[in-house]
């Protein structure tokens, strides 16, 4: 059994350098972006294979859960355990590789494949186990922080008084958010992006039945992650992301849920962050019609979360705004920026003053002058 272990810890570690090779080709190839990390080789064969996920990685991640859930309990009744072979060192870097090889096995971009291939990978990622597990991976990795730095109320302050921080250098017009210094708020662990990495890849094009009845239910967690982690610009353009895939079509449940003011702190911390910018405002774009409709439409909606997203809007444009002039050649970035903004003009016109007292018009002037003379750069055009 130890030599089987051996061998696919062996084939895990291989299939994760090789997938770390292709998406740094794809990196300097498309101007350092690693949004979609694709699972294809230069060949365009698969990284990752259905069976290396059933008969592999599956098998392997649930042993690792084992010995960690077996350890944790024994640890609570004080009880010392005799080390396994790869138990301390290598533990949470072996943990990464599966995490990354899940990516590559969603990642994987083929435009030839036939959409209803692709709704069987998803479901195969999810009757397999995978899923499940990988969320229990966040979870308890939220919960072994937590208890290491003390209190999610603390993380929670701590998120607070950044995001403050981030208000201020806004009303200050300053270029760049200050650095945050709490930990509470940063992570060196690879987990807590790469189990949203995962989780934005499943949600990427998925069925609506997925979504729904998989996803939502722990929308809590990745909410948690995204607070907890504020100052990661991965987890956050990740984070932004799976918001986007969500909010078609549960856009009620996502501002139920509280979704928006994670969204929108997400894009006061990270004004220079393309990934966060394109994925905050495609989510807010969605999102706005219900926001902004009458009450009507929200009866599933608590009064108190309205009223706190509601709150947000007057400081939106200047957000969105931010965001576009820190990304000026970034033409998705532009696109949905200028999307949210009508949106928010169309129902209400005091939000033009806003819009030209913050540089509004320069920055539409600036998209003229890029679409005319074709300068936006590769990821965005």
């Amino acid at each position: 059994e130890e030599a089987e272990e051996t061998r696919r810890r062996k084939v895990i570690f291989d299939c994760c350098k090789q997938l770390q090779q292709q998406w740094s080709l794809e990196a300097n190839a498309d101007g350092g972006d690693l949004e979609k990390k694709d699972g294809s080789n230069e060949n365009g064969g698969t990284i990752v294979t259905t069976t290396m996920l059933t008969e592999t990685l599956v098998p392997c991640m649930k042993e690792l859960i084992r010995r960690q859930e077996e350890r944790r309990e024994a640890l609570e009744q004080g009880q010392e355990q005799e080390k396994q072979p790869h138990q301390d060192d290598d533990e949470d870097e072996y943990l990464e590789a599966l995490l990354e090889c899940l990516a590559g096995f969603l990642g994987t971009v083929d435009t030839s494949v036939n959409p209803d291939e692709i709704k069987e990978q998803k479901n195969l990622f999810v009757t397999s186990g995978a899923f499940e597990m990988t969320m229990h991976v966040l979870r308890q990795f939220l919960e072994d922080y937590t208890t290491s730095n003390g209190s999610h109320s603390h993380a929670l302050k701590a998120t607070e008084k950044y995001v403050q921080e981030q208000d201020e250098s806004l009303s200050h017009d300053d270029k760049e958010p200050p650095i945050i210094e709490d930990s509470q708020c940063t992570t060196n662990s690879k987990i807590p992006p790469l189990v949203l990495t995962v989780l934005a890849h499943l949600t990427w094009t998925a069925s609506d039945a997925l979504k729904n009845d998989r996803v939502l239910p722990v929308l809590r967690l990745v909410h948690e992650c995204m607070q907890t982690f504020l100052s990661d610009p991965t987890v956050q353009g990740f984070g932004c992301w799976i918001m986007h895939n969500l909010s078609n079509p549960l856009l009620q449940e996502l501002v139920a849920a509280g979704s928006v003011p994670i969204i929108v702190s997400s894009m006061k911390c990270h004004p220079s962050d393309p990934l966060v910018q394109e994925h905050g405002n495609s989510a807010l774009y969605n999102l706005l019609p219900l926001i902004l409709s009458s009450g009507d439409n929200r009866t599933d909606i608590d009064r108190v979360m309205f009223q706190e997203v509601s709150r947000l809007i007057p400081s939106l444009p200047g957000v969105v705004l931010r965001g576009m002039e820190n990304n000026a050649t970034n033409l998705s970035v532009q696109q949905y920026g200028l999307l949210v903004l009508n949106r928010i003009c169309q129902k209400d016109q005091n939000t033009y003053e806003v819009f030209v007292s913050e540089g509004g018009l320069t920055i539409l002037l600036n998209n003229l002058k890029m679409t005319t003379t074709k300068t936006f750069d590769s990821k965005g055009g």
